[in-house]
């Protein structure tokens, strides 16, 4: 079923739905069926969780919000089926709440939960074998990966997964109890940081990060933290490397400290690099060797051919010799000058042989 809302808002308040004793949901969307909400916005200011997904969810191009006073509410969770957010989506709530969660409860399956291009603004939560991927969207928000002990739940055994693939997430991520976060790209401005007790785990493959945990693992060549203007970010992968230093200042610092062997690094001039890796690296085409550090100069510009230039000037000819020129407009005059004269002059041999033949 589709709910085009065609611009209109969609206020719930009371009577809730939910299970017997707990109606406390705005929308219960059960299992084993597909739902879509798209272009309009869904309200309440009285539901602990506005939208309970069991089923097969996308938000597209709706706004999400939950104004319920208190705290740990839900806008939007997902115990099972996807969840696809995007088409510029928005999900907002208040602090001290959740705008998603990921989780798996009773016999359920679990949720999966894909964040597109959509802003989320508040907290997201993994827990109990829930899955959620963010691959272009932007989180203003903290993300919790985690299990927790929920009663008698034997879910609580399951891992959850947490993972980035780009976008923009503005806050910091934090895994335990065996959560599992994987993050390939995007931005993370806060920390990412890992409780590796009872099997939790995050391994970041590249990105941009406002620091990085001593638990996470890192499985990239290069590693980097650039500070620019009191600013500084730890920044996973050459090309992501390269890609932040196109934006920096001719004062950023740059403290390179894991490189493969001949690493090449992209400067602007001016730009302070140290190369703390153990391994000779390249700024700009230039050598940096293990344990020095150099301020970054302008790559050179490609010198003018010579010797081609003036080989096309005189037409392949020699120095010396003269070429016509067609451009001087002396000699075009001359040419047609000629040209005239000797036509006539062909008209009048013409003439006096017909008069002497007569």
């Amino acid at each position: 079923i589709t709910f085009d809302l065609a611009g209109y808002t969609w206020t719930i308040g009371t009577p809730l739905v939910g299970s017997a004793g707990t109606e406390t949901n705005a929308f219960q969307l059960l299992k084993d069926n597909t739902v879509t909400f798209g272009n309009g916005v869904i309200t309440s200011d009285e539901a602990k969780i506005l939208i309970q997904n069991y089923c097969n969810l996308t938000l597209d191009g709706v706004d999400v919000s939950l104004t319920t006073p208190g705290t740990g509410m839900y806008a939007v969770s997902s115990n099972n089926g996807s969840t696809v957010v995007k088409g510029g989506s928005t999900i907002t709530v208040n602090d001290g709440n959740y705008a998603m969660d990921s989780f798996t409860f009773g016999d359920y399956d679990g949720g999966n939960v894909f964040i597109e291009d959509a802003v989320i603004n508040g907290d997201l939560e993994i827990a109990n074998g829930g899955k959620m991927t963010v691959d272009g969207g932007t989180v203003n928000g903290n993300v919790k990966v985690y299990n927790y002990d929920y009663g008698e739940d034997e879910n609580v055994d399951e891992q959850s997964f947490f993972t980035v693939n780009s976008g923009l997430v503005n806050g910091n991520v934090a895994t335990s109890e065996k959560g599992q976060t994987s993050i390939a790209g995007g931005e993370v401005t806060g920390a990412v940081t890992v409780n590796i007790e009872n099997g939790a785990a995050a391994t970041i493959a590249g990105g941009v990060f406002g620091s990085i945990g001593e638990n996470v693992t890192i499985d990239a060549a290069e590693v980097a933290t650039i500070t620019d203007k009191g600013v500084t970010k730890t920044v996973v992968g050459l090309g992501n490397i390269n890609q932040v230093l196109e934006t920096v200042s001719e004062n950023a610092v740059v403290t390179v400290q894991e490189a493969s062997e001949g690493a090449a690094l992209e400067a602007p001039a001016g730009v302070t690099v140290k190369n703390e890796s153990g391994a000779a690296i390249k700024v700009n085409g230039e050598d940096l060797k293990a344990g020095s550090e150099a301020v970054a100069k302008a790559p050179e510009s490609e010198k003018p051919q010579t010797d081609s230039a003036d080989k096309d000037k005189n037409n392949g000819k020699a120095e010396g010799a003269k070429a016509v020129q067609t451009g001087d407009s002396s000699n075009v005059m001359l040419w047609v000058v000629l040209a005239v004269a000797a036509v006539a002059a062909g008209f009048v041999i013409l003439y006096l042989k017909r008069r002497h033949k007569k």
